[in-house]
């Protein structure tokens, strides 16, 4: 069974709204586990001593308080 004209362009139209509805998806993502890679990278730096230890354990008790 062939699609009609008509049937073949709804067809597209929902393709392609799929395919949006996927980028933003995978855009989404990709920015929260680019975040996440900063923030790990925000945590690694401090890391001359014992002071930045301690730093670092306060700060992340801090965000947990929250």
């Amino acid at each position: 069974m062939s699609l009609t004209l008509k049937q073949k362009a709804r067809e597209t139209r929902i393709l392609a709204a799929e395919a949006r509805a996927h980028e933003a998806n995978a855009s989404a993502y990709r920015r929260k586990w680019e975040e996440s890679q900063e923030e790990l990278r925000q945590k690694r730096r401090p890391s001359k001593g014992a002071g930045a230890v301690e730093a670092a354990l306060l700060e992340s008790t801090a965000k947990l308080s929250y």
